[in-house]
């Protein structure tokens, strides 16, 4: 992207375009589910995002393997754990559920902070916390034809997804931005690789269908990332964040368009107290 083009486009537009290409992200993983495994999306977006960031590091000379081998480590390992629990979940649920699970990870990630970071966690977390479970549970819907064990999957998906941010947070003095970005996927590929291979129900896809998704799979992820990082570039993290929630929105639309399928009203609800929830973390830091 252009620095002119770069230059005209406010933090909250960055941000409201990485919320669309995040949920159409989302959308995709749910409607290639059915011909192409969890697990293969993420070994072919891993590859992507190396074959996009080596050139990056070279060019820029930065250190490839990074610093702190051991936590970049860590890192990529959460966020693949985390991925594979949010990828299945969006399988299961409708996309907009799906999303808002994984988007308590803010939640988890000002605990994991507070625990091990030392950093300061306002008294309001907790109660944040609680609106946040209790919206899990009525998206879950234990006694209906909802599944716990889904949201209970895309739960530790979140936990963990907080658990990679606090890493990211503790590396971000040690390592450069790009070299955390390029562990994510370089972890990711052989546990794939590995969880593939081992699925009966592996292929190599074999219609011009399954590769359009898988390739827009792979370039909403990348785009929402770029566009994140330039909209916390540009504008405020709590304002930048709120924004980014309109991915639930989003997902709402996909949903319907894609899949003729709503959230019904308690699941609404779930989804508005987790909004709350996490919109009053953000206020707070």
């Amino acid at each position: 992207m252009g620095a002119k083009v770069s230059g005209m486009i406010s933090g909250m537009q960055y941000m409201g375009l990485s919320a669309l290409s995040f949920s159409l992200m989302a959308a995709l993983v749910k409607l290639g589910r059915g011909d192409i495994p969890e697990q293969e999306m993420i070994l072919f977006r891993s590859l992507f995002i190396i074959a996009v960031t080596i050139p990056i590091l070279l060019r820029n000379k930065i250190p490839i393997f990074g610093n702190r081998k051991g936590l970049l480590i860590l890192r990529g390992l959460f966020g693949y754990i985390a991925m594979s629990c949010y990828f299945w979940t969006l399988g299961e649920l409708p996309v907009a559920d799906a999303i808002v699970i994984q988007y308590i990870s803010p939640i988890f990630t000002v605990l994991f902070a507070w625990m091990f970071l030392k950093e300061e966690a306002k008294g309001g977390i907790w109660l944040a916390a609680l609106l946040c479970m209790v919206g899990v549970v009525l998206i879950a819907k234990p006694e209906g034809e909802g599944s716990l064990l889904v949201a209970a999957i895309g739960l530790i998906g979140a936990v963990l997804a907080g658990a990679a941010y606090v890493t990211v947070r503790a590396l971000r003095e040690s390592d450069n931005a790009y070299t955390i970005v390029f562990y994510f996927p370089l972890v990711s590929l052989p546990f794939s690789i590995i969880a593939s291979i081992k699925s009966s129900h592996f292929h190599i896809p074999s219609t011009l269908n399954s590769w359009g998704i898988l390739l827009g799979i792979c370039l909403t992820s990348y785009l929402g990332q770029i566009f994140l990082t330039k909209g916390l570039e540009k504008e405020s993290a709590s304002r930048a964040i709120l924004v980014n929630y309109t991915t639930v929105a989003f997902g709402l639309v996909f949903g319907l368009l894609m899949f003729d399928a709503l959230p019904d009203l308690r699941s609404l609800f779930g989804i508005l107290l987790i909004l709350v929830g996490i919109s009053w973390v953000s206020f707070r830091k």
